[in-house]
């Protein structure tokens, strides 16, 4: 054993060498004994000692904190960044639920946050909604239509009401006479954002994505934008649904999807009937999505959350790691669902017949796989090239006597 005047060092059975030390601020018990604290356990006499001394240091400087201090600051810590975190969407439908609300109420309230409340704010944390941020989504809230925009911007304050009572955020960013002092706009001042339009990527855009979304879903972008399969279907797929069909290559079978997601994800067949299916897996990703299998198992997840092998990936987390791009000009604002435009367009610019394209995206009409279907910008230029060639075919036409006179002087 080890002492001098502040601690000490003892070996124990184990082999290891403990840290020991009266509390600087109370010593001693109320019964009189001494009242000790471990400093840890160490491997070597030196790593102890240097603990020992560390801990005097600490003493003597004021910067020392007791076990106990320590574990609250911890523990304060992680509450503050899960309620950082908390985003409106899960919160809103959580508080929800909570409620007592007659069916008609409940009803109501279903209805705005579906339609005015989650298509803006679903995935943004609560702490970091800001009055301007409800300003300018108020100026475009419901065009032409003021009792629709009362009903969402009162149920908007009054759940971030809730949101100050479990101390989540300080100060509602809903200001009392915002609803009265921000313009209300017409339907002809403001785009219905609902109506965003779907895109298709190029090869290079899609690989660029690839490349920029975390590590854990690059093959998963990749394998959604070739092949097109929706977000709840990847996100399904198991080590168990790749088929090895020897000279015909590897195929997924689509035989699931999640829906929902926190305590409200299902599984459940696919979108259709025609949805069920067996999907050919690209020969450049072969190699990949095998290692992905086995390193699955049969019953383990190929794409699975950062949480654990077991744990299914948040839409949420997909739709934002996506959204994230728009940042990068050569990409852009991109969504899970343009995964599958991008697909069916790169499929159709490539020679494949709509026929295959509809049957490898899981479409019950062929008219949907049109739909999905958009000119890339090679056929653009292959287009406008083509009639500029034929252009450029054309004879020049003959002078006339005149004009060869003119240019004669």
């Amino acid at each position: 054993m080890s002492r001098n005047s502040f601690g000490t060092t003892r070996k124990l059975k184990s082999g290891n060498w403990q840290v020991r030390y009266l509390h600087p601020h109370a010593p001693y018990r109320p019964d009189g004994t001494p009242n000790q604290i471990s400093g840890g356990s160490y491997r070597t006499k030196t790593e102890a000692e240097n603990r020992r001394l560390q801990l005097w240091q600490q003493v003597r400087t004021g910067e020392w904190k007791s076990p106990q201090q320590i574990k609250a600051e911890r523990e304060a810590a992680e509450h503050s960044a899960a309620l950082e975190a908390r985003a409106f969407g899960p919160y809103a439908s959580d508080w929800l639920t909570s409620r007592r609300l007659t069916p008609a109420t409940r009803a109501g309230y279903e209805a705005n946050l579906r339609v005015h409340l989650q298509p803006q704010w679903e995935n943004i944390p609560i702490r970091d909604i800001t009055t301007p941020a409800v300003r300018a989504w108020l100026a475009e809230l419901a065009p032409s239509r003021p009792g629709a925009r009362k009903k969402a911007f009162e149920l908007f304050r009054t759940i971030l009401n809730s949101a100050m009572d479990d101390e989540i955020i300080a100060v509602n960013p809903c200001k009392r006479n915002m609803l009265n002092t921000v313009a209300a706009a017409t339907s002809k001042d403001v785009p219905d954002k609902r109506k965003r339009i779907p895109r298709a990527l190029t090869m290079e855009q899609l690989k660029k994505a690839a490349d920029t979304v975390p590590a854990y879903m690059r093959l998963m972008v990749l394998l959604s934008g070739i092949v097109g399969l929706r977000a709840g279907e990847v996100r399904a797929l198991r080590g168990e649904h790749l088929i090895d069909a020897g000279a015909h290559g590897l195929f997924l079978r689509v035989e699931q999807g999640y829906t929902g997601q926190g305590t409200r994800l299902e599984k459940g067949a696919p979108k259709t009937d025609k949805s069920m299916r067996d999907v050919p897996v690209p020969p450049a990703l072969a190699d990949d999505i095998r290692q992905a299998a086995e390193t699955a198992g049969p019953d383990g997840l190929l794409f699975p959350g950062i949480a654990g092998p077991d744990h299914v990936l948040p839409l949420s987390t997909y739709q934002n790691a996506l959204r994230r791009l728009k940042k990068y000009p050569a990409i852009g604002y991109l969504t899970p669902h343009d995964l599958r435009h991008t697909a069916s367009s790169l499929m159709q610019a490539n020679g494949v017949s709509q026929q295959v394209v509809r049957d490898i995206l899981g479409h019950t009409k062929t008219v949907m796989t049109q739909i999905y279907t958009h000119t890339q910008p090679e056929q653009f230029h292959a287009a406008v090239t083509a009639v500029s060639t034929a252009y450029d075919g054309i004879p020049a036409p003959v002078a006339s006597l005149d004009q060869r006179r003119a240019s004669n002087g």
